[in-house]
């Protein structure tokens, strides 16, 4: 294995937290507008979600556009993040609702979606995964400590993906509940007798949609919130058997030798883990 010196920052159980606005984008050009204020600004872009759309603007508050993912049968969920280079970006999607902001009858607590990457200005889109493969809406834990969050892709340092991948048939413990009111963000009970199959986590090469299978458990269990190390040698995730609070786990790059490395604080669980480069 890699000697690799990078440490992890991570959190102790974040509880019900949702998907926010995306972070600053770096080195990406602004789409034209078609709107009065045409001009192209050199300010940096940032890129957000609203209701359901996407938009650009520049940080000077100048370029505002609103765009168009066209992708069948699809609506824009969540912007993952861009590669270092810029040109390209990593979203997470769902089928399409019947209107903004309304859920989904298949699923209305928006656990699965698909992999796109496509142009900041949203050309060359490219889907590549099917059948709502990504585990979005990651919730875990006993009823005691549960917690959950957005569960999203990300990038490697050479240009692949890394995703928690829905083993078929796969359903979560805490079912999200439509009939009622959502007053928490959660809104969701708990369910083990109808919970089955797991996720697992995966690397996918966004050229081709081919997807290797670098975590496996038996009986399966809920593999998410991979990180990759900035060196690119090991790869960081939780791990949560049905029912139980996430423990650390690392890996190689390659998926071999696996280990869980922390439990939380008194075992209560972790989440969010993030590294910390040296120097």
């Amino acid at each position: 294995m890699a000697n690799c010196r990078h440490t992890l920052l991570l959190g102790i159980c974040a509880w019900n937290l949702l998907p926010g606005l995306a972070g600053p984008v770096r080195g990406a050009e602004i789409p034209p507008t078609s709107s009065a204020n045409q001009h192209r600004s050199s300010a940096p872009a940032i890129i957000f979600n609203s209701a359901g759309k996407t938009a650009v603007v520049a940080s000077d508050g100048t370029g505002l556009r609103w765009l168009d993912f066209d992708v069948p049968h699809q609506s824009t969920w969540q912007v993952a993040g861009f590669f270092s280079d810029g040109r390209w970006l990593l979203l997470s999607m769902e089928p399409r609702r019947d209107g903004p902001g309304r859920p989904s009858d298949q699923d209305p607590g928006h656990d699965w979606s698909d992999l796109c990457v496509g142009r900041p200005d949203g050309s060359e889109n490219r889907l590549l995964t099917h059948g709502q493969s990504q585990w979005f809406a990651a919730t875990y834990g006993p009823p005691s400590r549960h917690g959950g969050g957005s569960n999203l892709p990300v990038w490697t340092p050479d240009g692949q993906l890394l995703f928690s991948r829905r083993l078929p048939g796969s359903k979560v413990p805490w079912q999200y509940q439509p009939q009622r009111p959502d007053v928490d963000h959660f809104n969701r009970d708990y369910q083990p007798d109808a919970a089955r199959g797991g996720t697992e986590i995966c690397r996918c090469d966004p050229e081709t949609g081919r997807t290797i299978r670098l975590t496996h458990s038996e009986p399966p269990v809920w593999d998410f919130r991979a990180r990759v190390s900035p060196d690119g040698h090991q790869i960081v995730f939780c791990r949560a058997a049905t029912g139980q609070v996430p423990s650390l786990w690392i890996i190689n790059a390659d998926g071999a030798d696996a280990r869980r490395i922390a439990t939380g604080r008194d075992g209560r669980g972790v989440d969010q883990p993030r590294w910390i480069p040296n120097g």
